[in-house]
């Protein structure tokens, strides 16, 4: 959820609740396909991946306001700033989201991987939401507070219950001093549900 301007909550499918894929597989089903789908469902907006081919199509459908993923494990490049320009200016994206994968990343890389995004993404008025990824460097939120804070405090804590509970870390209260909250992903399972999204 995502609250506008307004105090409104605004819901969006995230990409992967609609891909059909589990995380780092190309998606099942086509930017399109999940805009009708959420369309038909009555969800006025859908989330995409930053290197999927993309449909401007789908704005018939729904609004697109997030793209996903930039692992912050490595460098974000030109290349990657392009991806994100053809995102804000030609589907309407105003939030990218970013987290740590890969282990034996330092804080000072992932910051500094974290600033170069945020430098393109300034230019766009993009929102940055950065995860603690439980599988990643910085599961912690504590760890990804840290990151947020050595990049400059200009990117927002994505906070994602599925993440934050395989990290055995739904006690977040204690921090002195939380990052600003950019997203809430809420993800349900059916009890009984043994199925890894990941």
């Amino acid at each position: 959820p995502r609250c506008t301007a307004g105090g409104e909550v605004m819901i969006t499918a995230s990409y992967l609740t609609l891909a059909g894929s589990t995380h780092g597989e190309p998606p099942r089903y086509s930017m399109l396909e999940r805009a009708k789908a959420a369309h038909a469902a009555g969800i006025a907006s859908i989330g995409v991946r930053l290197d999927e081919p993309f449909s401007i199509s789908a704005l018939r459908y729904v609004q697109i306001p997030e793209c996903e993923w930039i692992d912050l494990s490595q460098p974000v490049t030109p290349h990657t700033g392009n991806d994100l320009w053809a995102m804000a200016n030609l589907l309407g994206v105003t939030r990218v989201n970013a987290g740590v994968c890969l282990h034996d990343v330092t804080p000072g890389q992932a910051a500094g991987n974290l600033r170069r995004l945020l430098g393109y993404t300034a230019r766009l008025d993009m929102t940055v939401a950065v995860e603690p990824v439980a599988f990643g460097s910085f599961p912690a939120i504590a760890q990804i507070a840290d990151v947020i804070r050595q990049a400059g405090d200009r990117a927002g804590l994505l906070y994602d219950f599925t993440q934050v509970n395989l990290a055995h870390e739904l006690d977040y209260l204690h921090l002195s001093r939380l990052p600003v909250v950019a997203e809430i992903q809420a993800c349900g399972f059916r009890r009984g549900d043994d199925r890894d999204p990941f």
